[in-house]
């Protein structure tokens, strides 16, 4: 994913404040969970993503 507008980053075409990640996938297929790692992977510090109906 890459996003091309957040606040505070500066504007993506002009001044190259682009943001790109990726999501990591686990669980089963019934219950599927999305996260991300903020920094080094290494110290598990992690976003997890919730379902929203």
């Amino acid at each position: 994913m890459t996003f091309h507008t957040i606040s505070d980053y500066g504007n993506g075409s002009e001044e190259g404040g682009y943001y790109g990640t990726g999501l990591y996938v686990g669980g089963s297929r019934q219950a599927p969970r999305l996260h991300e790692y903020r920094g080094d992977p290494d110290l598990c510090d992690v976003n997890r993503f919730k379902r929203a109906n």
